[in-house]
């Protein structure tokens, strides 16, 4: 059936301007050289499917009447529906072109959103003259048509794409900058930024999501890109196979697919002069997504300050080492699985500062450009290995001595890792001043070796070297002698914190900067060597005894968490001159930015434990601890950075041995309880794997041994000795967030690892799969991907039934309090009156309530986990959150959308600061949340297996109602309705 017609005062004119200028501020026109506008496509398709404000329609059907108001006939050529099933792209190119009234002919010719992009205009032509339009009518169409229809259908990036794109096709990338000039003119390397509907779920795992106010793109996602042009496609074939066959070894830089693009050249410049007009053609490029490095280690050594405390020196090293484990997977690379998998010996070949990145705080090795495979036997392997970079090559790849051959050992990246850990060291005692002294001294060093070796050729005493003096580490045959003088003065000048660097620099020089290829170890002879020098390391270390005091720690972390992640571009200083008198010039030379410690936050925030509030709010509000507002908002799209601590602060925190020490895991507030910076799903995961990390290393096997507790202390603070029970819903609409959901659960049963004693409990809304007293972190997930717990075909929740189980559960034992925290679309299909939901939970808690010698504040409490942006779904949610304390209960109950902040999802029902805060919930979050309903891709769900919840034979209080044949069959899986109003807020009525 049609909607109901509107009234006779309906504005055609105001529908139109609605759509153009949704689409205005749906396209997007980066800044970038050569992009090209594309639409938003998702999220205008998620606003064709939403509510036209104030009224009983959507926008499909009010653009519908607009167009065929005046049609013939009583209903028009083509319902609303058949346009918001698989046609709204097409209206959507139509409507900009003001020939919106013929979409029903498109839709009738076989021309729908599932077709596009059509390729051959030609055929576009043909089609269209077989809508009855004439010949020279059609022609224009089909030429407009073919042209727009390119910005509205930008491409997904999803993982391990693997594609080869026209030049017609636009990538739709907001932001794309050269992240440096290094690499040569045949590559560039960026980074480049793609809002969030563009990514996959499973590409967002391995980006980091963020938001810049400045430019309105919104949240987006950030990458690496490496771009080969068509001339170099050789170069990029190697790497890109060499990245495949690594892609699964940890230490890595991540290698998230491929793909080539015809595209407009590189605008001209001075140094492309001579390029000429007819050059001036379009190219092909090939690229290699990547996982986008913060910083490489070199551009590290800048902008980090070296460590200074024992941990931060032993962190710092156990990171740097991970890159030898990455070498040994290069050299004896397992490729395939089972039986299949196939055994390599690798080269990596070009192992320097430049090629080892920063990625979320780990050390990983990147660049496999030159890396070279050959399929393993029993001899002594060896390769034929071009390319490399001089100054970090080993003597027999230098270009003197490889005019007879190529073939060298694998120990040349060996050596090469040795002179990355000669600069490493350098940088320990020295800092980045050091590092540049050292690569002078090399170079004079080679200098002096080159006028040596030239006077001794032809007799002179007095030579001047006729080519470029270069900075290598050897003289063509063994180490220079000024690099293993440099390596004693190190050892002389090493913090008495520091017992690591001296062990690394003997390695170093006995073991891997050796001009005998076939002395220097083995990549897996390394690792076992790096290992004990941590071990090492570390026993002396306890032996010394020395440890900083907790208030210069907790000061010093403030400071740094104070400090930006990298450091501001450099400005022209304004009005000097090179004849400014020097103390005129004082004030600017010593406006210095702070730079943070490379590891202080990250090992002394493991050590922080909770404390009680802090009285002296002068303290506080000096920057000792860092004071949340009422609404902590974000700033600039990012959380708000924690308060610089001012030297009157510091006074106030070392001035008094019996002040507590306040840490910086969370800040207390206005209630005067800890909480801890936000947290989305992705940060979570990300501190849990560098927690997880740490724990491995020295210093967390030592907490282990000596009983530390390792448990969030955020936490523990709060959740005391409570039952966490996590009730996952798992109906049909839940099937296109189940990996999300997955991924969620994984990180909450993590992250509160340990907060329940028995460890937490399973349950999903249909079915009887369930797991009790779990411990096993990994058992969550894999009851996700259970057979019995997987969404199936026409399942409905009603989620009366399992929370009335939990709810009689509870009251029969009821000595400890529980938190049941839902993960759910919101949307229980199986349930007709939606407020009978928040009457059985009204009547749970008064009960619960008024049990007798309950004396724990919010003893029950329900956390919900909104999926989706469904708006009936989020306004019944809220409506549970803020409107059931007006019924005489306590504010246990709270909600918050999957992609919001993981504290708060532990913690939103139960601790009074974190209930009050909300966040927004973003238009759309992935292609994944748009699949069209005709798309051939949308997968086909399978019969249900299991039976849906039945009553139980013994009725409770807060026992499920007993379910009719009618009530079964209303489980069956409807179309969605349009939502009944355009943004449900906060004091509307909640919907039925």
């Amino acid at each position: 059936m049609q909607p109901a017609r509107p009234a006779p005062s309906f504005d055609r004119n105001a529908a139109f301007r609605a759509f153009e200028q949704t689409l205005e501020r749906m396209t997007v026109t980066p800044e970038y050289d050569g992009a090209k506008p594309f639409v938003r496509v998702h999220s205008l398709i998620k606003w064709w499917r939403g509510s036209w404000d104030g009224h009983d329609m959507t926008q499909v059907e009010r653009l519908h009447h607009a167009v065929y108001a005046n049609s013939e006939g009583h209903f028009g050529p083509i319902s609303a529906s058949q346009l918001s099933k698989g046609c709204l792209r097409v209206f959507s190119i139509l409507l900009d072109l003001g020939r919106g009234h013929l979409v029903h002919k498109f839709q009738n010719s076989g021309i729908e959103d599932s077709r596009l992009p059509v390729s051959n205009v030609e055929e576009l032509h043909a089609t269209i003259m077989g809508m009855g339009l004439g010949n020279a009518e059609a022609k224009a169409l089909a030429k407009k048509f073919h042209a727009k229809q390119w910005s509205f259908c930008p491409i997904d990036l999803s993982t391990d794409m693997s594609k080869i794109f026209d030049k017609k096709y636009i990538m739709p990338i907001c932001q794309k900058q050269k992240i440096n000039e290094k690499g040569g003119s045949a590559t560039g390397i960026y980074l480049i930024e793609v809002q969030e509907e563009f990514v996959s779920a499973d590409l967002k795992q391995s980006a980091s999501k963020y938001n810049s106010r400045e430019d309105g793109f919104g949240y987006r996602y950030q990458f690496a890109l490496k771009t080969f042009h068509d001339g170099n496609y050789d170069l990029f074939d190697n790497e890109r196979r060499a990245f495949s066959g690594l892609k699964n070894h940890e230490g890595m830089v991540g290698y998230l697919g491929w793909y080539s693009h015809v595209c407009d050249p590189p605008p001209s410049s001075s140094e492309h002069a001579s390029h000429t007009v007819a050059s001036k053609v379009m190219e092909k490029t090939w690229n290699i997504l990547l996982e986008y490095g913060d910083l490489d280690l070199e551009e590290y050594f800048l902008e980090r300050l070296p460590p200074v405390f024992a941990d931060e020196i032993l962190g710092f090293w156990e990171d740097l080492f991970e890159v030898g484990d990455a070498i040994k997977g290069v050299h004896n690379l397992e490729y395939g699985k089972g039986e299949l998998a196939e055994q390599y010996y690798g080269w990596h070949a070009d192992i320097k500062p430049d090629n080892i990145l920063s990625v979320h705080g780990n050390f990983k090795l990147a660049d496999p450009g030159f890396a070279h495979f050959v399929k393993k036997t029993d001899q002594v392997p060896m390769g034929e290995v071009l390319g490399g970079t001089e100054t970090y090559g080993a003597p027999e790849c230098h270009p003197s001595r490889r005019r007879s051959s190529n073939v060298v050992h694998q120990t040349i990246d060996i050596w090469s890792l040795g002179c990355v850990f000669s600069i490493a060291a350098t940088w320990v005692a020295l800092g980045h001043q050091g590092i540049l002294q050292y690569a002078e001294l090399r170079r004079e060093a080679v200098r002096k070796y080159q006028q040596d070796s030239q006077a001794g050729a032809d007799g002179s005493a007095d030579v001047t070297t006729t080519h470029d003096t270069y900075d290598c580490f050897h003289n063509e045959h063994i180490v220079l002698p000024a690099v293993t003088s440099w390596h004693k003065t190190l050892r002389m000048i090493l913090r008495n914190t520091d017992t690591i660097t001296s062990l690394v620099l003997d390695l170093v020089d006995t073991h891997m900067l050796l001009g005998d290829p076939t002395k220097r170890l083995s990549a897996e002879t390394l690792c076992v060597k790096l290992k004990r020098i941590l071990e090492k390391g570390n026993e002396v270390q306890s032996k010394l005894g020395m440890e900083v005091p907790q208030l210069i720690k907790d000061a010093l972390c403030q400071l740094d968490d104070s400090v930006p992640a990298k450091l501001p571009p450099k400005s022209p200083s304004k009005g000097a001159s090179s004849n400014s008198h020097r103390r005129s010039a004082k004030s600017a030379r010593l406006e210095v930015p702070m730079m943070k410690t490379t590891h202080r936050s990250t090992y002394y925030k493991l050590e922080q434990t909770p404390m009680s509030p802090p009285q002296d709010t002068d303290a506080l509000e000096s920057g000792v601890a860092n004071v949340s507002s009422p609404n902590t908002t974000e700033e600039n799209g990012q959380f708000p950075p924690m308060r610089p601590m001012s030297m009157s602060g510091m006074s106030q925190m070392m001035g008094s041995a019996s002040t507590p020490p306040r840490k910086n895991t969370g800040a207390f507030n206005q209630h005067g309880t800890l909480r801890a910076p936000p947290q989305n799903v992705f940060q979570a995961k990300q501190q849990l794997e560098k927690e997880k990390k740490g724990a491995r290393g020295l210093i967390g096997k030592a907490k282990k041994a000596l009983g530390k507790d390792t448990r969030d202390k955020v936490l523990s603070s709060h959740l005391g000795n409570r039952d966490l029970v996590f009730l996952v819903d798992n109906a049909t609409t839940m099937q296109r967030h189940w990996d999300e959901a997955t991924n969620l659960l994984g990180v909450l049963v993590e992250k509160a690892a340990g907060q329940d004693p028995n460890g937490p409990d399973l349950h999903f809304t249909l079915g009887n799969h369930k797991l009790t007293a779990q411990k096993n972190t990994a058992a969550f997930t894999n009851a996700m991907r259970h057979r019995l717990a997987l969404p199936t075909a026409s399942a409905a929740t009603d989620i009366r039934v399992p929370l009335g189980h939990l709810f009689e559960k509870y009251l029969g034992d009821t000595r400890k309090a529980m938190t049941i925290i839902v993960l759910t679309d919101g949307l229980w299909e199986g349930v007709k009156n939606k407020d009978e939901v928040s009457e059985q939970i009204v009547a749970f808690v008064k009960k619960v309530k008024d049990l007798p010698n309950n004396v724990v504040p919010r003893r029950v409490s329900i956390q919900f986990i909104q999926f989706g942006v469904d708006e009936a779904a989020t306004a019944r949610l809220i409506h549970l959150d803020d409107h059931l304390k007006d019924r005489g209960i306590p504010d246990v109950i709270d909600m918050e959308p999957a992609n919001g902040d993981v504290y708060k999802m532990l913690l939103g029902s139960l601790v009074e600061n974190y209930d009050g805060e909300e966040n927004e919930l973003e238009l759309v979050e992935s292609p994944e949340e748009l699949l069209d309903l005709t798309s051939p891709s949308t997968p086909i769900l399978s019969s249900p297996n299991r039976s849906l919840h039945s009553s139980p034979s013994s009725q409770g209080p807060f026992t499920p109602p007993p379910r009719t044949a009618t009530d079964m069959s209303q489980q069956t899986l409807k179309p969605q309705k349009p939502s009944e109003s355009s943004r449900w807020g906060r004091n509307q009525p909640w919907p039925r």
